[in-house]
């Protein structure tokens, strides 16, 4: 390993702290946050990322590679004119979402490691070139809205056997075209989801109406029922008679109109 005093960038901004046999990352690199662009720190015995790294605001390209790093932290985003990311050959499981906010990083190889997901929001890379999986057994999916960067051009797959068969894993076009068919037809299905939401939404809205309306008119009818319970059986029955009296006087006056007619005939043949 250097001596401290002697971890400088050179005057092209470049370090280079390959086969160092380093544990941990020198504090004393952090001091140079504006001069450092190039940072080679491949093949230690690195096992995680410091919050630190992310100091490296002018840092271009990060070589991480044949390391023993697990995970890799979320503050290597703050590294924004990032355009060149290795961290192939170690044992990460996870890449960061957080590595979304790089938006100038060209070429990303995590190629090796023992990844079990693939974050979707890498599809938010816009400048992205090259992306290399290979050699990620475990890795069984990756987000298919990949096909909408448009700069994305290579793309590697090699050796995951679950994602694509062996001779499309290295074929480029294939592989974003085979991206670009799932992409569609998830987008179809989104959409065929969300109009079953809705007619599910309205449908219980329905449901629920219904139902109020039926507790309304179980209202109502229990009130009709207690107010008729509630009527004095003298009412009733006066009702009763009131109506039998009615009918008969509407009976009454229409004879009486029948006989009344008749009288004033007769008195007119009289009178001739």
């Amino acid at each position: 390993m250097e001596d401290a005093s002697e971890i400088v960038p050179n005057e092209n901004g470049s370090l280079v702290l390959s086969g160092s046999n380093l544990d941990t990352i020198p504090q004393s690199l952090y001091a140079y946050p504006h001069r450092l662009l190039k940072l080679d720190l491949s093949r230690n015995n690195l096992h995680a990322i410091p919050s630190e790294m992310g100091r490296l605001i002018l840092l271009r390209d990060l070589n991480l590679s044949f390391n023993r790093l697990q995970v890799v932290s979320g503050s290597i985003a703050s590294c924004i004119r990032l355009k060149s990311l290795d961290l192939s050959n170690n044992e990460i499981t996870r890449i960061p979402p957080e590595l979304a906010a790089c938006s100038m990083l060209e070429t990303l190889d995590v190629s090796n490691n023992r990844l079990d997901y693939c974050p979707e929001e890498l599809s938010g890379l816009p400048a992205l070139y090259e992306l290399n999986l290979s050699g990620n057994i475990t890795l069984t999916e990756i987000p298919s809205s990949l096909c909408t960067i448009p700069t994305l051009k290579h793309i590697s797959c090699n050796g995951n056997d679950s994602l694509f068969p062996a001779d499309v894993q290295t074929n480029s076009t294939t592989i974003l075209w085979c991206l670009q068919i799932q992409h569609e037809h998830a987008e179809k299905v989104n959409v065929a989801e969300a109009k079953c939401e809705e007619l599910q939404s309205k449908a219980s809205a329905a449901a629920e109406k219904e139902r109020i309306l039926e507790e309304q008119l179980d209202a109502l009818k229990n009130k009709l029922e207690a107010l008729e319970a509630e009527r004095p059986t003298k009412y009733l029955e006066r009702k009763k008679r009131f109506l039998v009296i009615k009918a008969r006087w509407k009976q009454r006056f229409c004879r009486v109109g029948g006989i009344l007619r008749r009288p004033a005939r007769a008195a007119k043949v009289k009178a001739d």
